[in-house]
């Protein structure tokens, strides 16, 4: 069985099942931010710190807005824990 590259298998699901799907490399690129700054971002290779969960929120805040329009603006009587405030 012949193996495809990660990323061409990937776009092949992506289009498959018709999902929305946001790159954020050339976001990340366009921060200019120094190699201590961007180390800052991570506990590890994985997994974020304080620090990197909010650059991630300020590049994808936009996008979710987009695709959770209700959460933007939920009902007075939801409960909201304020998720999404500016």
């Amino acid at each position: 069985m012949r193996q495809e590259e990660p990323d061409r298998f990937i776009q092949r699901l992506i289009g498959k099942h018709g999902l929305g799907v946001v790159c954020l490399q050339e976001r990340l690129q366009a921060l200019k931010a120094d190699t201590a700054e961007r180390a800052s971002w991570f506990q590890d290779d994985v997994h974020l710190t304080p620090a990197g969960h909010a650059v991630w929120g300020r590049l994808i805040r936009e996008d979710l807005r987009n695709v959770l329009p209700a959460v933007q603006n939920p009902p007075a009587s939801s409960g909201s824990s304020g998720f999404m405030k500016n």
